[in-house]
């Protein structure tokens, strides 16, 4: 693949980013969580970590573009999305995939990839650095590999899974001794990893090394460790989980055209040629990595994101199994799944449900495991996700005229908008107005104590479900003039 139509691609793919980079950080609330560390680290100088463990590549080098606002941060993430299509490109075509650029730009259309290249997260960024150590390596480059993957790990801690594959990579690449290769690249991605976290450290000390824990608050490395063999559950229905694995991560379409592939390998002729060619340590490599990010989102099955790292290496040894015109027909399905057979829950688990009907008039709604599936032909992943952060902005704009009218003891009930909030107004003295959700205990202790009680429309349907929130006298719903009945 030479250089100037790798230079198109990623061209191509920031292009198509730009009219969606706007408005706000993002639906998933670590973007809000990441612009509030920000002002608080180029306010005050000093390391401020978005979320634990950490994240400094992609925060501390987001600091002095911070005051442009959201669109500066997410345009960095449409410039990490043109470089991973570039990426993934290369590594099509070094396994033999004539059309390399059209399964590089396949992988940037990916749902769950699109809107991260759009949004102030970390995903991509980390990505690049995985995807470019992972070239180096399979050319038997030990410092360079290494070198990358440092800085993946300082993008995101859990890109610390491409050491195996690396290694695998390393050990059959190039001349000498392959022992001294894996060791080289890993002393040096050792060193450049841990010096991103030094800032973290000196900030937070051991309690570093924690996390956030679905059912809420921060946990420790050893008792992620030991979760792997709980059998309590991740704390999050296995339909959600299957849903966020499929359809969420490749869209509808994307999700189809896959099934049609693998499907159709029933009756693929023998001797027909493949896409694309893989020899075994490179398979082994892949194997390895999509088996770990597997087991890390099984583990912690937070968002669909953390499956990122895998597709490109499910679209590679897909590539390896099927005809080359069912590989362009994949891609071409790919390439139409951000914006066509929108599938979301209402209400939805980033972002705020768009105003209004759904779209289209063939739109329709189901409930699955107790959630409302809404199926929206004609508005896709993207333009859904652009149509929450449009809501997600007209809740702002509203909170900011209703803020300087505010009671002086509230509590509003914000679900998944709390971090937007939280950056929107900030609080002094560890005040804690904003809550994600209100058990019915806690809504009974806030109304004897003379507490005001607010609740955004998303919220508030998800509280009424709940047992002895049935009825809802005194909450007053934020979206306009309506009361909660």
């Amino acid at each position: 693949m030479s250089a100037l139509s790798g230079v198109a691609l990623a061209l191509v793919v920031f292009v198509s980013h730009v009219p969606f980079l706007a408005p706000g950080y993002g639906t998933d609330s670590d973007s809000w969580k990441l612009a509030s560390a920000l002002r608080e680290f180029s306010e005050t100088g000093r390391y401020t970590a978005s979320r634990l463990p950490g994240y400094p590549l992609m925060e501390i080098c987001s600091v002095p573009i911070h005051a442009l606002g959201p669109w500066a941060i997410n345009t960095l993430s449409a410039i990490a999305a043109a470089a991973c299509a570039w990426l993934v490109a290369r590594l099509f075509a070094r396994h033999g995939v004539r059309d390399a650029w059209l399964a590089g730009a396949a992988f940037a259309f990916v749902p769950a990839v699109f809107i991260a290249g759009t949004s102030s997260i970390d995903y991509l960024w980390a990505l690049a650095f995985a995807l470019a150590a992972w070239l180096e390596a399979a050319e038997g480059r030990a410092g360079r590999s290494g070198l990358l993957l440092g800085l993946a790990v300082g993008a995101r801690l859990t890109s610390a899974l491409f050491a195996v594959p690396l290694a695998i990579l390393l050990w059959n690449a190039g001349r000498g001794s392959p022992i001294r290769r894996v060791l080289a690249s890993f002393s040096v991605a050792g060193l450049v990893g841990a010096a991103w976290y030094v800032p973290v450290f000196q900030r937070y000390g051991w309690s570093m090394f924690s996390y956030s824990e679905i059912v809420g608050g921060q946990a420790s490395a050893l008792h992620f460790l030991t979760g792997m063999v709980r059998p309590d559950g991740a704390g999050v229905p296995w339909p959600m989980i299957a849903g966020q694995a499929t359809v969420l991560l490749w869209g509808a379409g994307g999700c189809a055209a896959l099934a049609l592939a693998l499907v159709s390998l029933a009756w693929q002729p023998g001797p027909a040629p493949r896409a694309g060619v893989l020899g075994r340590p490179r398979k082994w490599a892949m194997g390895s990595l999509v088996a770990l990010v597997a087991l890390l989102y099984v583990r912690l099955p937070h968002d669909e994101g953390y499956l990122i790292p895998a597709v490109p290496f499910i679209l590679l040894a897909l590539a390896t199994c099927v005809t080359p015109n069912r590989f362009r027909a994949v891609c071409a399905a790919l390439l139409l799944s951000p914006f066509l057979l929108g599938v979301d829950v209402e209400p939805p688990k980033k972002g705020a449900t768009p105003a209004g009907a759904a779209a289209g008039p063939y739109a329709w709604r189901t409930t699955v495991s107790g959630e409302t599936i809404v199926v929206e032909p004609f508005r896709g992943p993207v333009p859904r996700d652009h149509a929450k952060r449009v809501e997600q902005q007209r809740l702002a704009d509203r909170l900011q005229t209703w803020w300087p009218q505010r009671p002086e003891r509230f509590l509003l009930v914000a679900g998944n908008s709390r971090a937007m909030l939280y950056h929107l107004f900030p609080q002094a003295n560890g005040q804690q107005p904003f809550v994600r959700a209100l058990t019915p205990r806690q809504r009974a202790e806030a109304e004897a104590q003379g507490v005001s009680l607010f609740a955004l429309p998303d919220a508030l349907r998800r509280m009424q479900p709940d047992e002895g929130m049935s009825r809802l006298e005194g909450v007053t719903l934020l979206a306009g003039t309506e009361r909660a009945e």
